[in-house]
């Protein structure tokens, strides 16, 4: 099976994140060309970008990304016949589901474009590098959990719970999708937007009701699509814990990562994100609190 064919079995949520990660590749050099400044900083959310940090960041991304695919092509064909529930670890026959749904399976497609889109909320009225700096990290943020899960899928073999069914039709064996259960990607990418989307909220609106809605809204669709994911035959229960657990550490780190080390709303003084301008000294420091922490991060 060859790239073309393995791209498009993976699902109609491939485009909008890769060629997003694709353009984002481009953008640090804009920003040198439109910024005085070595790094631009959002005043209201104390993030910031710079050329070389998100450079590394993105170039790094997008190497796993293509390391995943050469992984992939070298998973062994799928073979169902000799497959038994009896091998079903005793956490995922709680529930899972033989029979696939396409219905649930394009809403859970919808569920995750819903959180992913939902911090468009903010944008109306926001500060112009506030809309910059957090629409890359937020990018950054989706490009990162989706090349993750992709990189465990190609280490990983494991069937998804269709493939245990009586009769599987030949089509769901024409390449290595059916052995791609673990982690589940499209939780993996929800619950990444849902913490970076949160997180940002977090900076411009200091109002509890607010802040909780949005919290409930992201999580709730989040949680809706590890729902969704399960009931539709595509994946087991320990597949969308797995896709929540790594989308939401990396949903908090890539926002974590650029912190600047100036407080919120001063001039950024050059450098890249926290994890490039500290240092190893920077680092330790970080671990101890001794430095800014973003406006979010003061509210938690």
């Amino acid at each position: 099976m060859n790239i073309i064919s393995r791209w498009r079995s993976r699902g109609r949520l491939v485009p909008s994140i890769i060629l997003t990660a694709a353009a984002l590749l481009a953008l640090p050099a804009w920003l040198s060309a439109q910024t005085t400044s070595y790094a631009l900083e959002g005043p209201v959310t104390g993030l910031q970008i710079s050329v070389l940090g998100d450079s590394i960041l993105l170039g790094t991304t997008g190497a796993l990304f293509l390391s995943s695919y050469l992984l992939e092509a070298k998973k062994p064909a799928p073979l169902v016949a000799g497959l038994s529930t009896a091998n079903i670890p005793a956490f995922d026959r709680i529930y899972y589901s033989t029979q696939y749904s396409s219905t649930q399976s394009y809403i859970s497609d919808g569920t995750v474009a819903a959180v992913a889109l939902l911090p468009l909320i903010l944008v109306p009225g926001a500060d112009r590098n506030d809309i910059i700096t957090a629409a890359v990290v937020y990018s950054e943020s989706l490009a990162v959990s989706y090349v993750a899960k992709n990189l465990i899928k190609s280490l990983v073999v494991r069937y998804r719970p269709y493939a245990y069914a009586a009769t599987v039709p030949s089509s769901f064996l024409s390449g290595t999708d059916i052995e791609d259960s673990f982690p589940s990607g499209h939780v993996t990418v929800a619950f990444a937007a849902a913490v970076t989307g949160g997180m940002l909220f977090d900076a411009y609106d200091s109002k509890p009701l607010d802040r909780a809605l949005y919290w409930g809204s992201a999580l709730g669709l989040a949680a809706g699509t590890a729902v969704l994911r399960v009931t539709s035959g595509n994946h087991f229960i320990s597949d969308v814990v797995a896709g929540a657990a790594v989308g939401s550490a990396i949903g908090f780190l890539v926002p974590y990562l650029h912190r600047t080390k100036n407080q919120p709303g001063t001039a950024a003084s050059g450098g890249g994100p926290a994890f490039l301008s500290y240092g190893s000294a920077g680092a330790a420091a970080m671990a101890e609190g001794s430095l800014p922490l973003l406006s979010w991060s003061m509210r938690w």
